[in-house]
C-alpha cells in the first residue's frame, strides 16, 4: 500500500510558502495532516491564516485528527471524502458525526465551496 501523506504535507506546504491563490483548493487526506503543523510553523515566525478558499478531504481519518484539523482551520474547512471501494468510509463517518461534524462536511461545506 502507497502512503501519500509525505507528499501531501509537502503540497500543502508548497501552497502555503508560495501564497494564498483566490481559487478554492481541497487538499486530499486532511493535506497529510499538514494543518497539525500550524501552530508549530506560526510559533517560529510564519504568517500563517486559514483562506477561507482551502479545504481538507476527510478520507480516511478518524476522531483525533479530525478534530486538530477542525480546530487548526475550523469545521467551515472540512469537506467529506471517503476512500470507497479502497477503504470502508464508516470510521470516518462515525466520527465526524460524533464530533457533530457531519452535517458540516458532507452538506453545508461542499455546497458553499461549489456555490
Amino acid at each position: 500500500m502507497v502512503d501519500y501523506t509525505g507528499q501531501m504535507q509537502a503540497a500543502y506546504a508548497s501552497w502555503l510558502a508560495r501564497g494564498r491563490s483566490e481559487l478554492p483548493i481541497i487538499f486530499a487526506i486532511l493535506a497529510g495532516g499538514g494543518p497539525f503543523q500550524l501552530e508549530r510553523l506560526r510559533e517560529r515566525g510564519g504568517d500563517i491564516g486559514v483562506s477561507p478558499k482551502i479545504y481538507f478531504d476527510t478520507a480516511s481519518y478518524g476522531m483525533r485528527a479530525l478534530e486538530l484539523v477542525a480546530e487548526a482551520c475550523g469545521p467551515t474547512q472540512l469537506v467529506h471524502g471517503s476512500d470507497a471501494p479502497v477503504m470502508d468510509p464508516g470510521p470516518t463517518l462515525g466520527a465526524l458525526s460524533e464530533l457533530d461534524l457531519l452535517e458540516a462536511a458532507a452538506r453545508h461545506n461542499p455546497e458553499r465551496l461549489f456555490s
